[in-house]
């Protein structure tokens, strides 16, 4: 059952009334809004270099917000991170190299 429907059958139990989520005209109406609509989350393009350069080169010199911002952006697109990946990084496991 989508999240929506479970909030509807959540909040009518709470208040102590059948839930109109199990009737079949409601069941119908859902399948119609599904079929209409479509259930596939719409993916985004994905930012290739140019727009990494860009995000980089628009951050503001000196701000301790940009050098964080410039710290996730640049190895977290080279390294192909999750935004999981990126906040669970520590100073400690970056380290600077020649390459």
């Amino acid at each position: 059952m989508p999240r929506l429907l479970s909030t509807i059958a959540s909040a009518h139990r709470t208040a102590g009334h059948e839930p109109p989520t199990k009737d079949s005209i409601v069941r119908a109406v859902w399948q119609g809004i599904r079929r209409e609509n479509g259930v596939a989350p719409q993916g985004k393009e994905p930012a290739v270099t140019a727009h990494i350069r860009a995000m980089v080169d628009h951050l503001p010199e000196g701000n301790l917000l940009s050098t964080r911002d410039r710290a996730l952006l640049l190895p977290g697109y080279a390294g192909a991170m999750r935004r999981s990946e990126l906040i669970g990084l520590n100073f400690g496991d970056i380290a600077e190299t020649d390459d």
